[in-house]
């Protein structure tokens, strides 16, 4: 998600998590708890999106299963791989992606 005026990842989880994220790493880049995780990609910024940043997000609210580990193992390679993209390289709004295939 592109949030502008969001200095870290606390900032963009705000009211949004649904339980304590009692887990944080890389000085709070990440947050999370055994049901969702939180994180700020680096060097992914949008002028065209008012220099907004982009974070990810995991909720499973289905399951009564906690696992803070496979949660941090989760948050951390999707974020690494999300600064991949296009929509990070360029700054690139979700809904102006293009697939030439």
């Amino acid at each position: 998600m592109w949030l502008s005026d969001a200095p870290n990842t606390a900032y963009f989880v705000g009211g949004a998590a649904n339980s304590k994220l009692d887990h944080e790493a890389e000085d709070g880049r990440f947050l999370y708890s055994g049901w969702e995780a939180f994180g700020k990609t680096h060097q992914c910024t949008s002028e065209k999106l008012l220099n907004s940043q982009l974070f990810t997000a995991f909720q499973m609210n289905s399951s009564n299963h906690q696992d803070a580990d496979a949660m941090k193992q989760l948050i951390t390679a999707y974020t690494k791989a999300v600064e991949k993209t296009d929509t990070c390289k360029h700054g690139l709004s979700f809904g102006s992606l293009t697939h030439n295939r």
